[in-house]
């Protein structure tokens, strides 16, 4: 089983902050409040089912666990600056390899279908436009989706 002290601190940090990161790209692909906080809430509630859906999972369960601890707001954060999407997509293969090399297969497949499950649960959020009653999935979330699976691997 993997945990915390499997990882330097440098690899638990981008494992996290490219889930983390993820979710926020997601979240931000968007224009509109209203759409940002039902996407903001839907990454939330993801990480927080994923305490259940993966309780086998020592990795998953660690990353929830410090997630939870280190939360900061429950309001989605501003926009991310330019670049943020490309950024967070670089780190996703560096991340994935580092998970290979240290958890066991089981939990490398785990984290790779959680960066899956919380780009989708949040893209399909909301809808777009300023109310997010629009298309559940946008041609930019869409695209972002795409780029994920294909960083994943």
């Amino acid at each position: 089983m993997t945990n915390r002290t499997s990882f330097s601190d440098a690899e638990w940090a981008l494992i996290n902050d490219t889930l983390a990161g993820v979710g926020l790209v997601a979240t931000a692909l968007d224009v509109g409040v209203v759409s940002a906080v039902k996407e903001f809430r839907a990454l939330v509630r993801t990480m927080v089912d994923a305490q259940s859906a993966y309780a086998g999972v020592e990795l998953i369960t660690a990353m929830v666990a410090e997630a939870e601890t280190n939360k900061r707001s429950d309001s989605p954060p501003d926009a991310p600056g330019v670049g943020f999407v490309d950024g967070i997509l670089a780190k996703v293969p560096e991340a994935v390899r580092t998970v290979d090399a240290k958890a066991t297969p089981d939990e490398a497949q785990a984290y790779r279908r959680l960066l899956r499950e919380v780009a989708r649960a949040t893209t399909e959020a909301s809808g777009s436009g300023v109310f997010g009653t629009g298309e559940k999935v946008s041609d930019d979330e869409r695209a972002f989706l795409t780029r994920l699976d294909q960083a994943i691997g």
